[in-house]
């Protein structure tokens, strides 16, 4: 399955609040983000590279309700990025800010 032919490093995890869902960051530049659905141990979707250079610091983190995954990486100038998506389809579901 997905799950068990994981990489052995990862750039950043998060589990979802109800444990069924885990995102994956699992290299820099144009590697996508990973969507596993644990409980039917499947890849659910792949979020990104939505750019030519994917940013190489993404932070992941679920909203309470597993409805939203965050992705932050650095902007460009100071700052960073955050990007809104939707665990199930990949799809932006809010404005970058």
């Amino acid at each position: 399955s997905p799950v068990d032919s994981l990489p052995r490093r990862f750039h950043s995890l998060a589990f979802s609040p109800d444990g069924k869902l885990l995102a994956a960051s699992i290299g820099l530049r144009v590697k996508p983000i990973l969507v596993f659905d644990l409980t039917h141990r499947r890849l659910l979707t792949r979020i990104g590279p939505l750019e030519r250079r994917w940013p190489p610091s993404h932070q992941l983190a679920f909203a309470p309700d597993c409805r939203l995954l965050a992705v932050t990486h650095p902007a460009r100038g100071t700052g960073r990025t955050i990007t809104a998506y939707d665990p199930a389809t990949g799809g932006s579901s809010a404005s970058r800010v």
